[in-house]
Parts: structure tokens; C-alpha cells; sequence
């Protein structure tokens, strides 16, 4: 199903494969939809193949990450990996693939992954969603006919210390306040838009460790659900009278004018977020004080307090020691 000529030393060469169910679409249709594909479309020299094709393949190894858990007795990290089988029964499927290796140079996972990503997207802009409606498999080949394959399986990034359990006293104390607090509240709006800006920040939290860009939209999402409407002034404001600073001590010393240029960048240029789990939990401190705030709570300053802990460069801050 992949063209040859893209590698020359199938040895040191791999793709990336993957499958879409096509829904509804017999078999019979396949031909008919076939029809209108005339090219192979390339993304800055590098080649992606499309096609689509009937499919019946039994026993395929899907590999997951089992359950991260603590050892009962020392609290020790346990890992498990899951490998199961599973068949695709015959059917009709889009075709998506791209080298991730050619000759021995390796690209980025991440680059190979968004070149599909694009891809899937360009699809379903044209030709509708049912077109690729479930990712049914992924994998990575070796280019030598009948060569291994292997996956891209869960990633988790490393378990940080600053991202606790920090369950002291005094923390479960913040907690009950701040619950309390929120059941207090009389105004249904400010509750509504309070609830909603938690509800962004929990997507922003179990958001895959590799979707960087996607954790920052939601979690800058929740800032400005708290602003309403009133842009980066606001918040800017806001954390004057948090931390009773200067609209210039926010902007530098609370590190939010990295943060508004990198939303800027982000939004406005679409410059792509490596959003570092020390930078994902800065940003959830701020959170933090933005929420005692809105609810009215004494501020305990948790973002600012942070810092020295954490790598922040991303936001225009320094590298904590040995990071």
C-alpha cells in the first residue's frame, strides 16, 4: 500500500501507518470514492500517502500503559503495561501514512505525528467526518517488506515533586474554605462562571501530556472566564491587588507578560507551546490565587512563592537550579 522510492536504505527507514473507518461506505463504494484521488500530496518534501482500501486483519497487538499506581506497602511507582489482540473486521478504511525515519535521520515523533493530524484534518474539512470517523489502528513500520511494527503507546510525563500529594493540614484547610466559599455564593452568574472556569482548568489538567498547546488554551481559558471579558488588563489588575503589586511587577516579576506574549504568539500566530509540566503547574497556581480571589478569600500568593522550585523560561523566567 506505500509507494516505494521515498527511502533508500529500508533498514534504517520506518513509517507511520494508520486507519480510519469509513461510515457508511460498502465495500462496493470503495472504487466509486477511489475515483477522485489523483495525487499524493507532499508537506515540506516529506511524502504522505492516502488511499483508501478494504481491510480485514486479524490478531493485531494494541500495547497501553496499565494503571499508575503506588505500591501498598512502600508508595513505591508501579507502571504496569497492558498488551492485548483485537481484529479489524473487513471494511472499508482511509489510509493515512508518513515517514518518520528515512535513511537513518529520524523526525520529531511529535512532527510526524501532526503531519496526520493535519492531514486527518484537511480530510474532514472536505469530505466530512464520517470519512474518518474512528482512528481504528496506528503504528510504526519498519520499511523492509514484512518488517516489525510497534507503536506510539501512552505517554505520561515524569511525576514531578512540586505536583504533590501535599496533603498537610493546612492545605485540606484551603480546600474546605474555598468549597464552602463557593456553596456560599447567592449570585447564580458568578457561580455559573466560577463552576465553568473549573470545569476549563480540569480540562486543561487531564489533557494528554503531549497536547501542550491544547493545555494552554484551556487553562488560559479559565483566566479570562474570570476576567470577563476584560482581557489581560484585567487579570493584570486583578493580580495587582492579589499580591499588591505594580502593573509593571505583574507583567515582570509574576511573569505575566511572558505568559500574554506566548497566548499572543499562540493565538494570533499559531507558534507552537512546549508547555513543561513546571510551567503547566505555575499556571495552575495562578489559577489558584485567581480563584480565592473570586471568591473572595484571603490570597495566599501561591504562584509568586513557586518560582524558585520551578523551570519557567517558557514565560521568560529562569531555569531552576540543574533543570
Amino acid at each position: 500500500m506505500i509507494p516505494g522510492g521515498w527511502c533508500k536504505d529500508p533498514e534504517k527507514s520506518k513509517f507511520l501507518f494508520r486507519l480510519y473507518s469509513i461510515v457508511p461506505c460498502s465495500i462496493a463504494r470503495l472504487t466509486e470514492y477511489a475515483s477522485g484521488l489523483s495525487s499524493r500530496p507532499n508537506e515540506d518534501g516529506v511524502p504522505i500517502w492516502i488511499d483508501l482500501c478494504e481491510i480485514h486483519a486479524d490478531d493485531l497487538t494494541k500495547v497501553g500503559m496499565g494503571q499508575l499506581h503506588s505500591d501498598p506497602e512502600t508508595g513505591e511507582i508501579i507502571c504496569p503495561t497492558d498488551i492485548g489482540h483485537f481484529s479489524i473486521p473487513r471494511s472499508a478504511c482511509f489510509l493515512l501514512a508518513t515517514p518518520h525515519e528515512i535513511d537513518g535521520v529520524e523526525f520529531r515523533e511529535a512532527d510526524t505525528l501532526s503531519r496526520l493530524d493535519r492531514m486527518e484534518a484537511l480530510l474532514s474539512i472536505h469530505f466530512g467526518s464520517n470519512a474518518v470517523y474512528r482512528q481504528v489502528f496506528e503504528a510504526i513500520y519498519d520499511a523492509q517488506p514484512g518488517g516489525p511494527y510497534t507503536f506510539f503507546g501512552d505517554v505520561m510525563a515524569t511525576l514531578q515533586p512540586f505536583d504533590g500529594p501535599m496533603m498537610a493540614s493546612e492545605n485540606w484547610r484551603l480546600f474546605e474554605e474555598a468549597i464552602s466559599q463557593k456553596d456560599a455564593i447567592r449570585d447564580a452568574t458568578k457561580k455559573n462562571r466560577i463552576n465553568r472556569a473549573l470545569e476549563f482548568y480540569h480540562s486543561g489538567k487531564t489533557s494528554p501530556d503531549t497536547a501542550h498547546g491544547e493545555k494552554f488554551f484551556f487553562y488560559w481559558t479559565a483566566f479570562q472566564i474570570f476576567c470577563e471579558a476584560g482581557g489581560t488588563m484585567a487579570t493584570n489588575r486583578q493580580l495587582q491587588s492579589i499580591y499588591k503589586f505594580s502593573k509593571k511587577q505583574v507583567e515582570d516579576d509574576l511573569l505575566w507578560k511572558g505568559i500574554v506574549d506566548l497566548r499572543n504568539n499562540f493565538f494570533h500566530k499559531g507558534v507552537q507551546i512546549l508547555l513543561i509540566k513546571d510551567a503547566e503547574r505555575y499556571l495552575q497556581l495562578l489559577f489558584l490565587d485567581l480563584l480565592r480571589d473570586e471568591l473572595g478569600l484571603e490570597p495566599v500568593r501561591a504562584a509568586f512563592s513557586s518560582q524558585p522550585k520551578l523551570d519557567l523560561r517558557i514565560f521568560g523566567g529562569n531555569a531552576v537550579e540543574g533543570a
